[in-house]
């Protein structure tokens, strides 16, 4: 069987392709271009007609294919009217207009009901902000769709709403597959996103008009998004550390957790499609990372940060939840931090390496606080997503933490989607999985006192 996987990134669509040979995926990317905010009229939007376009050409190089998936965090929304037009652009989550939301309910209430509270750019948000500022428009509104579900839309002709979407949110009720009907009511918000679909199912083949684009039929499926959702199924894991979102640590349990402690530490709960749980917290340290890059002379990539750090082991630390590291100049914040500590400032390499060993420090805390939510010790963690290259943050993880730490540049959301469809297929078994990562881009394992991949 082979499979496309059509992934939007932060900065980038990606369409690859994959079959399984002789115990490996042969993954091919078929089509990539950048998902830049671009300037309309005022406001930063997202060229929808350029994802579909790459789309298009993705699955047009690949050849005849089995099936479609698409995975990706973007929440950006899609306002329809009547007959199906987009009645404004699609804002960029980076617009303006959604820096002050007026009317947002209370907190405590969002994450009672549906198990996290959302991030303040979320698909609620936007509704509050545009509701606001596109009045007239949004009164011809007759469906609004998430950025993912919009561009399926685009390719079948069908709508149905991403439920690992909607639930990221906060739209949907903790621990249950449906929406929270009585928060759209209570916001005086009519729920115009199409009906949730079953995970997993077939949404729609590719309409007539795409067919003739690419030269065969094929079937897009509604498999979850959210790559979180789909490591969860392929990997099994218990614990494990994400780029994703923003950056985040998971915990794999059973059921949502919706204690005092865990609203203070801003976790969100994400039911799965089995009825388990993914408990995540908020992990900054990839973002700073992030940014020491975009701050970096034109050159620098993410693995000569990775070598200033290694090269300048710092054991000293700095709360990498302070604000300021997120503002400005990153090592200039550094610098801030340790005059109040009364200590003597650093340039940028000794910087870099200080705020490695920050980021495993916090890292190693985090995970504690999870082994006590959970009552049990977890011995073992998996890296997800870009941040699994950086071998030296890993080996520092598994050394503050004490736990093994297991990475690979196969952990992404288009090898979860494809063993996802695998497994599912019968063409693999769970006790595959490993070796076909492994074959396929390599696996790391990092243990405490070693500063080496196992």
């Amino acid at each position: 069987m082979k499979y496309v996987n059509i992934e939007l990134g932060r900065r980038e669509v990606r369409v690859n392709s994959a079959t399984l040979k002789d115990g490996r995926l042969d993954v091919r990317c078929c089509a990539r271009s950048r998902m830049d905010a671009v300037y309309v009229n005022g406001s930063f939007c997202i060229d929808t007609d350029g994802i579909v376009a790459t789309a298009v050409k993705g699955l047009r190089e690949a050849g005849q294919v089995d099936a479609v998936t698409l995975t990706g965090f973007t929440g950006a929304l899609v306002v329809l009217g009547e007959n199906g037009q987009m009645l404004m652009p699609c804002r960029a989550l980076s617009d303006p207009l959604f820096d002050n939301v007026e009317g947002a309910p209370d907190e405590r209430r969002l994450f009672d009901e549906g198990g996290l509270v959302p991030d303040s750019r979320s698909a609620l948000y936007q509704l509050l902000a545009i509701r606001k500022e596109e009045a007239p428009l949004f009164e011809r509104a007759r469906c609004v769709m998430f950025l993912i579900d919009y561009i399926r839309y685009r390719l079948t002709g069908n709508r149905a709403c991403d439920y690992s979407l909607a639930q990221a949110s906060g739209l949907t009720l903790a621990g249950r597959r449906e929406w929270n009907a009585k928060l759209f009511e209570d916001l005086g918000l009519v729920n115009l996103f199409p009906a949730l679909a079953p995970a997993d199912t077939v949404l729609g083949a590719l309409s007539d008009e795409i067919v003739k684009e690419v030269g065969y039929e094929a079937q897009v499926l509604s498999t979850p998004a959210n790559p979180v959702e789909l490591a969860a199924y392929v990997l099994k894991p218990h614990m494990a550390v994400t780029g994703w979102l923003g950056g985040r640590i998971a915990l794999f349990n059973e059921g949502a957790i919706l204690s005092d402690e865990v609203y203070e530490a801003r976790g969100k709960n994400i039911t799965l499609e089995d009825g388990g749980n993914v408990l995540l917290l908020p992990f900054g340290g990839y973002g700073i990372i992030d940014r020491l890059k975009r701050q970096s002379v034109d050159g620098t990539t993410f693995d000569t940060i990775e070598d200033a750090a290694r090269e300048n082991k710092v054991f000293e630390y700095i709360d990498i939840r302070d604000e300021r590291l997120m503002h400005g100049s990153v090592v200039d914040a550094v610098n801030a931090i340790l005059d109040e500590q009364d200590k003597e400032n650093v340039d940028r390499d000794v910087a870099i390496g200080l705020l490695y060993n920050s980021i495993a420090r916090y890292t190693s805390g985090s995970m504690r606080l999870l082994d006590e939510i959970n009552e049990a010790w977890c011995p073992e963690v998996y890296v997800l997503g870009q941040a699994s290259r950086d071998q030296y943050l890993n080996s520092l993880m598994a050394m503050h933490g004490s736990r093994t730490v297991i990475a690979s540049a196969g952990f992404n959301s288009s090898t979860f989607a494809f063993l996802s469809r695998m497994l599912k297929g019968g063409e693999c078994t769970h006790e595959d999985v490993m070796s076909i990562v492994r074959n396929t881009s390599g696996l790391s394992t990092f243990r405490r006192m070693e500063d080496r991949q196992s």
